[in-house]
């Protein structure tokens, strides 16, 4: 990949983990994102969106491994579960966080099959 589009990539990586937790710590602290997706559909928005946060860490510094960027998917998803102790409305779940963990492994199951992909 040459430099520039690595720099690129690396910028869009960065702005995606702002937004994703932007939206996960800021939106999320209100009531209001209680109940946006009914069950079971609540888990599948929580695959999708770890999915995107370990992708986003993965392009924005794609010198972490694999293992490195999950523990970081992992302690976001930690955190976003204690954080909805605080708000009305909102409850934490185990289940969440399995969750979570889910969408993170296919995060990075996807970048590395893009990956391999290019160098082929």
């Amino acid at each position: 990949m040459p430099i520039e589009e690595a720099r690129s990539a690396s910028r869009l990586g960065k702005l995606a983990v702002g937004v994703l937790l932007f939206g996960l710590f800021i939106l999320g602290s209100h009531p209001a994102s209680a109940n946006l997706f009914p069950p079971p559909l609540d888990k599948l928005a929580h695959v999708l969106v770890f999915a995107m946060l370990a992708a986003g860490i993965s392009t924005a510094w794609p010198r972490l491994n694999a293992l490195t960027v999950l523990l970081l998917v992992m302690l976001i998803g930690l955190a976003d579960e204690y954080h909805q102790l605080f708000v009305p409305l909102r409850q934490p779940g185990w289940d969440d966080t399995l969750a979570d963990l889910m969408g993170g492994l296919a995060g990075l199951l996807l970048v590395w099959q893009y990956r391999r992909c290019r160098t082929a």
